[in-house]
């Protein structure tokens, strides 16, 4: 039997003025036993883990996580410390043993406001408008 992970890592620097991620890291711990450098953050969108590192906030999933759920946590960080900043993040879909098609990933480049997403089947999508005919192509 095969185990299948989603995997990203990315970091998001600390604001010019601490105090805002202070209270942004405050309001998402969930219980006394938790503290801020080991963090869940649960919304509609899944479960995604969180922790303070020394460069600023790291949002990571070893084995697996939401990748929107990661998104929509790093946009809000944004807002909260009123970072302008644009923040990339990159993730893996693997497999624990080599099975046809259960290997992709892609990206989101995310903002305050808005979120742009790509993934590896978007090269399909590409190819149909490039005119090629992908009815009969062979590992989709």
């Amino acid at each position: 039997m095969a185990n299948n992970y989603t995997q990203f890592s990315v970091i998001v620097p600390f604001p010019e003025n601490m105090a805002l991620y202070d209270m942004w890291a405050s309001k998402r711990v969930k219980d006394e036993t938790e503290t801020e450098d080991d963090a869940e953050y649960d919304n509609d969108e899944g479960r995604v883990d969180w922790r303070r590192d020394s460069a600023g906030l790291w949002v990571v999933s070893e084995e697996g996580g939401s990748v929107e759920a990661a998104a929509y946590l790093i946009q809000a960080y944004l807002c909260a410390t009123k970072q302008s900043i644009v923040v990339f993040m990159s993730w893996a879909n693997t497999c624990s043993k080599p099975r046809v098609n259960e290997f992709d990933g892609g990206g989101v480049v995310i903002t305050q406001t808005e979120m742009f997403w790509v993934n590896a089947y978007d090269a399909i999508n590409k190819a149909t408008e490039a005119g090629v005919d992908t009815s009969t192509i062979v590992g989709a």
